[in-house]
């Protein structure tokens, strides 16, 4: 009985999952996700290939990388090392990766996310919160959001808070 109601669950979330998607320009905001994974090839501006390269999905099936590079959403937001993964139906953009990578900061909101830059004190990109996801459009990222300040951020009980 429990195997059933994960699988039912399971078919629900991808349908739900397919409705939002329905753009190769729309990004997954994860978390939890090690890695930037592109489905779409045509979306790199730079590439080298790999062989033998697997990413393991949560259900345990490994699934092919073919190679990785750079994937340009807009002259501010240049994703580094990004895997080009063409059976993954999804595109992830992995905060850690990012964060790390560079000097943005990602803030969740409860409805909406927001990519800032800390050092221009500008927004890069803004999300939508779309069935407990965080979903970037990269259209919308290329727009030019001028100088949106910053949000600040503030110490409170030495746990970051926005205000």
């Amino acid at each position: 009985m429990m195997l059933s109601t994960s699988f039912t669950i399971c078919i629900c979330f991808l349908v739900s999952l397919s409705a939002i998607f329905s753009s190769t320009r729309s990004w997954i905001v994860d978390s939890g996700a090690p890695r930037h994974i592109c489905s779409n090839a045509n979306a790199f501006v730079s590439w080298k290939p790999l062989t033998h390269a697997t990413v393991t999905l949560p259900n345990h099936t490994p699934i092919s990388v073919s190679l990785f590079g750079d994937v340009k959403l807009s002259p501010l937001l240049i994703l580094k090392d990004v895997l080009h993964v063409p059976k993954f139906r999804f595109n992830l953009i992995s905060v850690s990766a990012l964060t790390v990578a560079s000097h943005l900061v990602v803030s969740f909101l409860h409805d909406s996310l927001i990519i800032q830059d800390l050092h221009n004190k500008t927004m890069i990109g803004r999300g939508n919160k779309v069935d407990d996801l965080y979903i970037l459009d990269a259209d919308s990222v290329t727009r030019s959001h001028g100088s949106c300040p910053v949000y600040p951020l503030i110490s409170v009980n030495k746990v970051s808070a926005i205000v």
